[in-house]
């Protein structure tokens, strides 16, 4: 059993294309649920999830999407199922986490949360957090990006794709930089100077045309 230390930070692994990033997940999900861990897997973006759906069934890996709010009183009946594992898919504006967050209890059976993107803005990642440190056991959160996410493509800058190929990157490999993970957040900080709305949308792209029109990037 893989052993989740409670004060891990979340992990960025930036691939370099969208089907790269689309195996990764599906790899990480399968490598959990053979440790007979219980799985979120998550999407900001409705066609995200879709896409990470599709994948997962292609290749035989159990998952089943979740419609309606997810909260630490609801997810326990799904963690303590006896049919697992499967993975859960859900948006992420359908967790809600607890008000009153519960101390970690370490001898309680831990969960992967994975995230197939970053959003534009921040504080869409930390209500992840937040939804993970509300739970009281041991989480694992990892966030997926691809260099090709409107996120890094459109604002990160071409010195992300430098950095990135200076050191090493092939398609089947992540890259896990610290440097990268700054320049992601500085994008996230730049973007919301101009963020006139945060209208839903089925898909990044889609939301950023929608929401900051004057900084989006024609690919």
């Amino acid at each position: 059993m893989i052993a989740f230390a409670t004060t891990k930070p979340a992990e960025d692994l930036i691939w370099l294309t969208p089907a790269a990033k689309l195996r990764a997940v599906v790899a990480q999900v399968q490598d959990r649920l053979d440790e007979d861990l219980f799985v979120l897997v998550l999407a900001h973006f409705p066609a995200t999830l879709a896409s990470v759906e599709q994948e997962l069934s292609a290749n035989g890996v159990p998952n089943e999407f979740l419609d309606g709010r997810l909260s630490r009183k609801n997810i326990v009946p799904l963690i303590d199922e006896d049919n697992r594992p499967k993975a859960i898919l859900v948006l992420a504006d359908s967790l809600a986490p607890d008000e009153f967050p519960m101390e970690i209890n370490d001898t309680l059976e831990g969960l992967a949360i994975l995230v197939a993107e970053r959003h534009f803005l921040r504080e869409k990642d930390e209500a992840i957090q937040s939804f993970a440190r509300s739970l009281g056991r041991p989480c694992e959160l990892v966030f997926h990006l691809s260099l090709h996410d409107p996120l890094i493509s459109n604002f990160a800058g071409d010195w992300v794709k430098y950095v990135l190929m200076r050191l090493g990157l092939d398609e089947s490999k992540a890259i896990e930089s610290k440097l990268v993970a700054k320049g992601i957040k500085s994008a996230q900080a730049n973007l919301s100077s101009g963020l006139l709305s945060d209208r839903a949308a089925d898909s990044a792209e889609e939301w950023l045309r929608l929401n900051v029109p004057d900084m989006a990037v024609c690919s």
